[in-house]
């Protein structure tokens, strides 16, 4: 699963345009193109790493370091490997 860093960039630069930082008011943000995870814990505190997943990818704030995860699905920003191979 690979990210369109073209269309993450025209996306998040269209949705977050005058997004603030929540923690310093500042607006410059960068987005990791890697797409990133979070891990459920069981109950009995052990990690299930097989099955579905949501796939996020990390935009950080540039000044503070506050980072927020966006859906990579939401943003439409998922390279269809199958459309990918065709050509």
């Amino acid at each position: 699963m690979q990210v369109d860093k073209e269309k993450l960039l025209k996306q998040l630069d269209e949705k977050w345009k005058n997004v603030h930082c929540p923690y310093c008011n500042d607006h410059k943000w960068t987005a990791d193109p890697n797409i990133v995870t979070i891990v459920k814990v069981e109950e009995d505190k052990k990690m299930n790493l097989g099955g579905r997943f949501q796939p996020f990818i990390a935009v950080t704030c540039g000044c503070c370091g506050n980072t927020a995860l966006v859906n990579a699905l939401v943003l439409d920003c998922i390279i269809d490997e199958k459309e990918d191979k065709e050509v």
